[in-house]
């Protein structure tokens, strides 16, 4: 009767061996990573500052110019005709961190043909404002602009940026910097009677039949779950507080929310929230900057501390930029990876792409212009912008076997 040679001593070690990596944690193995490369997209833009889509299935980009011009990128090319012109409702000068920074379009933006923009206005107010399409859908009417929230900030910084739209609840979230002097002297971020360093999450799209907003004489509905509904101590409409300037934040398709904040001295750092989050975190802003005390302010964690889930020190990082959990189309190495990046004094940007749960970190690209912002396209792709090249550039992964490799073993 003929029986099976048993294993070759090589052929056994290489399957032990084998087993061996596949027996060790996560952060263990070796990552291997997409080695990225960019495609242009577009050129001839004045200081853009972020790009989007509209979800209406027009396949259409919209690329803020700070100044206060949103221009659409239709079949691959620049439309001449700004989509909206508000450059006489802006801050003069573009002082500080002015301009206009955010850009969202609600859920059935195709039915209901409004959007909301946040800017810095005449007077040097951040402003949140809605604006409806006019009869061409690629032109939006200027004169139809509705005021929603608006606050006198400290100093013309940090004014943060983002505004967005939860994919489940539909309610928009609105990040705000501390807009105070470097290092927050009176430290705003951590009042809880001011919009400054804070996430506000409002209702603008009526999600709970507007009530809240009738009844505080508000253009805007205050969401009943919100945290600090019933304090007195503290404005209803904030969903976190302690951030210094988080001016480019993004929601995974799940309700997963990244919080990428700039940091003064010391590190910037990413908080991230879980799609069931009942808010009400202090990020820590000005008693903390990443994990470390400031002594700016006391040496104590402020309540509800939230620690962020990684941070980067200087100066490695100059200012983070919070990009995307990629979901897109192409490269299976791209996949679930937070693909974000670092703005760099030297004209420099990188592109790093970090692992959520383990958090473990990789460069994965260097540009030789000033990486301002990540975008999102209806199918899913990621874009970077150059502020001061004004282009757009799309991220592709180049599959190649030679990317980088990281080896975490703790």
């Amino acid at each position: 009767m003929r029986t099976r040679r048993s294993l070759s001593g090589r052929r056994w070690t290489a399957v032990l061996l084998a087993w061996a990596i596949l027996a060790l944690p996560d952060n263990a193995r070796a990552l291997v990573w997409p080695k990225l490369a960019l495609q242009p997209v577009a050129s001839g833009l004045d200081l853009p500052l972020f790009i989007t889509h509209a979800g209406d299935g027009s396949g259409r980009l919209f690329v803020l110019e700070r100044a206060g011009i949103v221009k659409i990128i239709k079949n691959g090319a620049v439309l001449p005709t700004p989509f909206l012109d508000i450059r006489s409702k802006v801050t003069p000068g573009l002082p500080g961190d002015g301009g206009l920074l955010g850009l969202a379009f609600p859920p059935e933006f195709a039915t209901k043909q409004h959007f909301y923009v946040y800017y810095t206005d005449i007077d040097g107010k951040p402003l949140l404002s809605r604006f409806r399409v006019s009869a061409d859908p690629d032109v939006a009417a200027a004169d139809s602009e509705e005021p929603l929230l608006t606050f006198t900030p400290a100093a013309p910084l940090h004014a943060g940026g983002f505004i967005g739209f939860h994919p489940l609840t539909h309610y928009l979230y609105v990040s705000i910097g501390d807009c105070s002097p470097q290092g927050d002297p009176d430290n705003n971020a951590q009042n809880p009677g001011l919009f400054h360093g804070k996430i506000l999450r409002i209702d603008v799209e009526n999600v709970d039949g507007g009530s809240k907003g009738e009844k505080n004489h508000l253009p805007y509905g205050i969401p009943a779950t919100n945290p600090y509904v019933g304090d007195s101590g503290y404005l209803p409409e904030i969903w976190a507080l302690g951030l210094r300037n988080p001016f480019r934040c993004s929601f995974g398709a799940d309700g997963t929310f990244y919080i990428a904040d700039v940091g003064y001295n010391t590190a910037e750092e990413l908080n991230v929230e879980p799609p069931n989050s009942p808010g009400g975190l202090n990020y820590g802003w000005n008693i903390l900057e990443g994990p470390f005390f400031t002594g700016l302010n006391g040496d104590t964690h402020p309540a509800n501390y939230g620690p962020p889930v990684t941070h980067f020190t200087h100066p490695l990082f100059s200012a983070i930029i919070g990009g995307y959990l990629y979901q897109g189309p192409g490269s299976p190495r791209m996949q679930g990876l937070y693909i974000f990046g670092n703005f760099q004094q030297n004209g420099k940007g990188q592109v790093w792409g970090m692992r959520p749960g383990s958090w473990e970190a990789a460069l994965l690209l260097t540009v030789n212009f000033l990486l301002v912002s990540f975008g999102q396209g209806e199918d899913g792709h990621l874009y970077l912008v150059d502020y001061v090249g004004g282009a757009v550039h799309r991220v592709i992964d180049c599959n190649s076997p030679n990317g980088p490799l990281l080896l975490l073993l703790d």
